[in-house]
């Protein structure tokens, strides 16, 4: 089910709550405003690093009023990635998310993560902290509103795991981020698992 036309406001007040209760400082509060089914504005909070990114279309990306860029990785072998499983435990799903893992150690992936927030992992991805985030399972449009928009003002792009473009819906859905040329190597690995 797509957004509505109707201006609707996308909010997540704890993205990373297992972080939370575990007293990892990888939690944000993160707000998003859509248009006409588009992001239009995206704030992410980090209250426990006490940094802020946000970016409003059309006017570049800002992190504690600083300007942002994503980072300039080409392919797999130069990229830091980050990922989340998601909170499904189906042996399925488990076993594709971990074989996705394993294609990109294959294709000599620099280094791998795994999290836990998707608001933070796009917040550093728009710094250029990190190359890209995926996951697919993400827990619903509130995870990836805000983020959208500031990697997108950050000079990145916004896929389907498997490099489709990207439709923020309501519901479960899956994301990859980054700049245009290393979502698409990382995507062109992430299709060789089957589904």
């Amino acid at each position: 089910m797509k957004l509505s036309e109707a201006p609707t406001w996308i909010i997540d007040p704890l993205d990373g709550t297992t972080n939370f209760v575990h007293g990892c400082p990888l939690v944000t509060v993160a707000i998003g405003l859509a248009i006409g089914g588009q992001v239009v504005l995206g704030v992410i909070y980090n209250p426990l690093l006490d940094e802020m990114a946000s970016a409003v279309r059309g006017h570049g990306a800002t992190l504690n009023g600083r300007p942002i860029h994503v980072a300039s990785a080409a392919a797999v072998t130069d990229a830091l990635v980050v990922n989340n499983f998601g909170a499904s435990r189906n042996p399925a799903v488990n076993e594709r998310n971990t074989n996705r893992l394993l294609a990109l150690l294959q294709q000599n992936v620099r280094g791998l993560r795994n999290t836990g927030s998707a608001a933070q992992n796009m917040l550093d991805v728009a710094c250029g902290r990190l190359d890209s985030y995926y996951e697919d399972g993400f827990g619903g449009p509130w995870d990836v509103a805000a983020g959208k928009i500031i990697v997108e003002e950050a000079g990145g792009v916004c896929r389907m795991v498997t490099g489709e473009d990207f439709v923020l819906q309501a519901g479960k859905g899956q994301i990859l981020c980054g700049n245009a040329d290393v979502v698409k190597d990382i995507a062109r690995v992430l299709r060789t698992v089957p589904v």
